[in-house]
């Protein structure tokens, strides 16, 4: 019944790592390492510290305000942990950053749905891995594109771009919310498969054509 849940991302993600001919497995052990000891962090900061079980209620702006926050924080911090304290160069960081986030919810998405009162669901089970992993893509599509800008025109010309960073982060919660609340019907599985497809075009459309490295 978990298969899916528990190696659906475990699984993209060293597809991905295989597909970067231009850095061997071994370069992404230590983001693939990092992501998961996160995870497992997290995980238990919530099973030992946070006692209280989320029940979906209200309306869907409140379950969505609710559901963003685990998914907005961790990127944004493992993207700082990165940036901060990774002494490689920006190609690097750039291609790094999605097995880095993926194997951090490799680990603590499996946790929160199999410890949550829907651990059964087939959205919980099948849509939410494909979800996260999306929201991984996008994330690191919207780096490349901050990142792009923010050396070819400085900080301040780029700040409208840093948007697209929660942006990325929020359209999951908005799902997520949506079939919480048991709004649209199908909607929250329509909604999810053209998120996958945009997340899926725009991230090799950007990374195709952004590249970090020296010019010549």
């Amino acid at each position: 019944m978990y298969s899916f849940l528990l190696l659906a991302i475990p699984a993209a993600t060293l597809c991905y790592c295989f597909s970067h001919s231009e850095y061997r497995f071994r370069n992404f052990l230590i983001p693939v390492l990092t992501g998961m000891m996160a995870g497992i962090l997290a995980a238990c900061i919530k099973e030992f510290f946070i006692f209280s079980v989320y029940i979906p209620k209200g309306s869907v702006p409140g379950n969505m305000l609710h559901l963003f926050k685990p998914t907005f924080f961790p990127c944004l911090a493992l993207c700082g942990l990165l940036t901060f304290f990774s002494k490689d160069d920006r190609q690097y960081k750039a291609t790094a950053l999605f097995p880095l986030i993926s194997s951090f919810y490799a680990v603590y998405l499996p946790y929160t749905v199999i410890s949550g009162p829907e651990s059964r669901s087939f959205f919980l089970l099948f849509i939410s891995p494909v979800l996260t992993l999306c929201t991984a893509l996008s994330v690191q599509t919207a780096v490349f594109l901050i990142g792009r800008k923010v050396l070819s025109c400085g900080w301040k010309s780029s700040l409208p771009y840093i948007a697209l960073f929660p942006a990325a982060t929020a359209v999951q919660p908005a799902i997520h919310a949506l079939w919480h609340c048991k709004t649209g019907g199908i909607l929250p599985f329509i909604l999810a498969f053209f998120f996958a497809a945009a997340a899926l075009a725009f991230h090799k459309g950007v990374s195709e054509k952004i590249s970090f490295q020296p010019q010549p």
